[in-house]
């Protein structure tokens, strides 16, 4: 088998800054990094910011993030093509000329044959990762990311295979309803919204009743990002419900102004039912009763470490740190932040991990989650967007420096998820 030869399709470097970009190709996959260099010890030496890989791997296509871990992070195309972008531009390049290369490139690695002419990088990678989505990008959909629950469903050759993977079933009227829910709106914004509903409701509602909540079409498109999670943990809070009643409640939350920031309420402070002990003959207990502890209860004062408290209320720049005073306190930050904050409530309640909201102007824009071990997982505002460096870069100076985080352990993607 002949060596693979690997070539450079960008390389860019800012003496001045130190910033620099790369991308590379060896015919099989594309290799992206992008960083700084210098430090006082060794001037020369080059420090990763970011890294990740464009693989094809049979007909499909991923995204492999490789830094700061390994990740798939396929559904997050949009956002990392405008992450190269602002890398190459800080490196001294020119963002349409070398993303314009990386495009090139990418066309060779599928086999597109040739240049890819004008269509822009970040639509040829969706479109070759989710073929249920060419259509929509012709139309001219505008995407950042598409929600998790919806991989294996987008990743369908066509409508009706993707009808058969998410609802297993297959009617004329919700193939064509599938197919048009994903259309973009005058924005460019793909209401992925009706589909998140109806894959709720496919355990228990019949096609038509399927059909008609994917033909409604949401007040405000994504105002919630409905997770893996939040699928299943409806399917569950619908058990036993009727199917009328199932789409009459789905229904509502697609056309009430508020009524998909509702439903993730709901979902996040449902509390499963405890099952009734079945009649028959004693067991004996499989373990003491102090192992079976219930869950931390969520509606009395929160105990936070002394680092923690010392920083509630402290003022960085403009913003101001605050900590929740009780765990129920996180279902009202996450109306406020459109997502599913309060399902942390209980493990914030037992000291699993720590969570603390930033303020401007009196009003909460972010959320930020630190492990016990000091690992800042998540800074995210509305709709789980992630906050930008230059907000995220001074909150976490102040943090480091009372010790609370020790290391930057972002993905880059929302965890603002029920565990």
């Amino acid at each position: 088998m002949p060596a693979l030869v690997e070539t450079a399709v960008v390389r860019r470097h800012d003496p001045s800054s130190g910033d620099w970009a790369e991308v590379r190709s060896d015919g099989r996959r594309i290799v992206v990094a992008s960083g700084g260099t210098g430090n006082r010890l060794d001037p020369g030496r080059r420090v990763r910011r970011s890294g990740w890989e464009i693989r094809r791997i049979g007909d499909q296509l991923e995204l492999l993030s490789t830094w700061p871990v390994p990740e798939l992070v396929t559904h997050r195309i949009g956002e990392h093509v405008a992450q190269l972008g602002d890398d190459v531009a800080r490196a001294g390049g020119t963002p349409d000329q070398d993303l314009a290369a990386v495009t090139d490139a990418v066309a060779a690695l599928l086999d597109e044959g040739g240049p890819a002419g004008p269509a822009p990088l970040d639509a040829l990678l969706w479109a070759r990762a989710y073929p249920l989505l060419r259509v929509p990008i012709e139309q001219g959909a505008h995407l950042d990311a598409v929600p998790v629950a919806l991989d294996q469903v987008l990743r369908a050759a066509d409508a009706r295979r993707a009808a058969r993977r998410a609802f297993g079933r297959v009617t004329r009227p919700l193939v064509r309803a599938l197919a048009t829910s994903l259309l973009p709106a005058p924005d460019g914004r793909v209401p992925f919204e009706p589909a998140l509903l109806a894959l709720m409701a496919s355990p228990w509602c019949e096609p038509e009743q399927l059909t008609e909540l994917l033909g409604r079409q949401p007040h405000r498109p994504g105002a919630v990002a409905f997770d893996v999670g939040e699928v299943d943990r409806a399917r569950s809070m619908f058990e036993g419900v009727s199917s009328r009643r199932i789409a009459t409640r789905l229904g509502r939350a697609l056309t009430e102004p508020d009524g998909l920031r509702t439903l993730a309420t709901d979902l996040a402070t449902w509390v499963p039912p405890s099952s009734e002990p079945r009649p028959g003959p004693a067991r004996p207990a499989r373990a003491p009763a102090a192992v079976l502890a219930p869950p931390a209860r969520t509606d009395v004062p929160l105990r936070h470490p002394p680092a923690l408290q010392a920083v509630d209320g402290l003022e960085v720049g403009h913003r101001r740190l605050v900590l929740p005073r009780t765990a129920d306190e996180l279902v009202e930050w996450g109306a406020v932040l459109d997502n599913c904050l309060g399902g942390f409530r209980h493990a914030v309640a037992a000291e699993r991990t720590h969570v603390l909201g930033v303020v401007v102007g009196g009003r909460l824009r972010w959320a930020v989650e630190v492990t016990r071990a000091g690992v800042l997982r998540q800074f995210e505002g509305a709709g789980n967007r992630q906050a930008p460096e230059h907000v995220a870069q001074p909150v976490l100076a102040a943090l480091r420096s009372h010790g609370i985080v020790r290391a930057d352990g972002r993905r880059g993607y929302s965890l603002m998820a029920p565990r």
